[in-house]
């Protein structure tokens, strides 16, 4: 017998769930429809950056709709940079985030939104908010996301 069942909300619900798992499909950037009389105890949010217009509301109704003692979890990556200077400021990929970076604040739903997390959730009345950051190989990526080639005749 499950001891929690998560509440999942989503646009586009996979058709198979446990089955201690609920989906509503719902719009987070609307008003909640959930009652604040039975908070959650943990929300997790990630990879939402572009799909968002105003974090510091979506932070404020995850506040207000959590429980006392609980927790969130906001993940979401950032452009990519290096430490070693191997990731030119002038290179052409720089240049595409850049431009895909203004042209997502025109749209309205920024993309880059990991490194703000931090400040919008304190703003948000969130306490002991801690940021972890951890460097990812940008090629290990594509290796372990790329499907295995057999050969073809």
């Amino acid at each position: 017998m499950p001891l929690f069942y998560p509440l999942v909300t989503d646009s586009f619900p996979n058709p198979r769930i446990p089955p201690n798992v609920r989906f509503q499909i719902d719009d987070v950037e609307f008003d909640w429809t959930f009652p604040i009389t039975q908070p959650f105890d943990f929300i997790h949010i990630r990879c939402m950056g572009g799909s968002i217009a105003d974090w510091p509301r979506l932070l404020r109704q995850s506040y207000d709709h959590l429980a006392p003692g609980g927790w969130i979890q906001l993940i979401d990556g950032t452009w990519a940079t290096s430490d070693d200077d191997s990731f030119p400021e002038r290179s052409s990929y720089a240049e595409f985030q850049r431009c895909l970076d203004e042209a997502s604040v025109i749209f309205g739903r920024r993309i880059n939104v990991g490194p703000m997390h931090k400040r919008t959730m304190i703003e948000a009345g969130f306490e002991g908010v801690v940021e972890i950051v951890k460097k990812v190989s940008q090629s290990s990526l594509l290796v372990i996301s790329s499907p295995p080639i057999y050969g073809f005749l």
